[in-house]
């Protein structure tokens, strides 16, 4: 990176305040920050001025998020998702949040920052500092855990990753808890937020679990995580000691020979197989086409009412 890195920051005039902090704190990091009351002349557009001047040759662009701008018609009608993935593919889009406000929707996939204006700033920012220059900080695991020391690793996944895999299955299995919060996966497993924000990463990009995301769960970018069934069918047998094959083949079976729609209860009651392992069987199997599945509320344990088999279910139990 040649020079000074440059960063574009939009934000509401009410903010000015907020921002000019955060330019001069940028500047301390030596970082040129572009902001309307110190870059444009009376009459000049926003947008016009920042494409104009060549966004792809800044680091990142920054929005400040507040009830105030929100509200503004930069963010109302012109941050569309067509801007949005415009801006994306030149250079980092990076919002910053000063309140409650509600995230515009093209800007809810994007990873964002919380800050308190009322607390130091800059050391608030770091992260944003660091996204800048390109550098992931994260914390180096000198010694695995005694707990670890003989955990086998599954595949290409490292032990982080192994670990927070068998957290989520173990929590899940045991307590049925379908949307697991970060801080129960670090309870269970001693990293360090980073190590798991990145471990979670890994496993979602592999279709292992699913990621729900609030705002306010610093230090974690996730706010809730769901074990899918690809993730308990492929890795439950090597955690739990359980033949998940086996057992999907079992509950099949009793779904074929029933020949009609059995209920959720009567499954269980059959099968005598735990009801969490069932509701990701009848996941996957719904998945590969072999069940269909009728699903309403007040069938707890069970996340399904009833099922019935498919003619692929059946062709394959042949």
């Amino acid at each position: 990176m040649e020079g000074k890195p440059k960063v574009f920051i939009s934000h509401a005039g009410e903010d000015n305040e907020f921002v000019r902090n955060l330019g001069e704190c940028l500047l301390k990091k030596g970082i040129k920050p572009w902001i309307d009351f110190w870059e444009l002349l009376p009459g000049d557009k926003l947008i016009d001025k920042i494409f104009n001047k060549g966004i792809g040759e800044c680091e990142a662009f920054i929005i400040v998020l507040s009830e105030n701008s929100i509200k503004k018609p930069w963010v109302v009608e012109e941050l569309d998702t067509a801007l949005v993935k415009r801006i994306v593919s030149q250079t980092k889009l990076i919002p910053i949040r000063l309140d409650d406000c509600e995230v515009p929707i093209p800007l809810q996939a994007t990873v964002w920052k919380n800050v308190d204006s009322q607390q130091e700033l800059l050391p608030q920012i770091e992260p944003v500092i660091n996204s800048i220059y390109d550098l992931k900080i994260k914390p180096k695991i000198t010694e695995v855990p005694i707990q670890y020391q003989d955990l086998e690793k599954v595949n290409e996944y490292n032990i982080v990753e192994t670990a927070v895999l068998k957290a989520i299955i173990t929590i899940y299995y045991e307590t049925g808890e379908m949307f697991i919060w970060g801080k129960a996966i670090q309870d269970k497993v001693g990293f360090g937020p980073q190590e798991i924000n990145d471990a979670i990463e890994i496993l979602e990009s592999d279709g292992l679990v699913d990621i729900h995301r609030f705002t306010g769960v610093a230090p974690f970018n996730f706010g809730t995580v769901r074990l899918t069934s690809i993730g308990f069918v492929n890795y439950a047998d090597h955690f739990l000691k359980i033949d998940t094959n086996n057992e999907m083949n079992i509950l099949l079976s009793e779904i074929v020979s029933n020949g009609d729609y059995i209920t959720s209860k009567e499954l269980g009651k059959n099968v005598k197989l735990s009801p969490y392992s069932i509701n990701k069987y009848v996941d996957y199997l719904e998945l590969q086409g072999y069940i269909k599945v009728t699903r309403y509320s007040g069938t707890s344990p069970y996340d399904f009412s009833e099922v019935i088999a498919t003619a692929q279910g059946r062709r394959i139990l042949k």
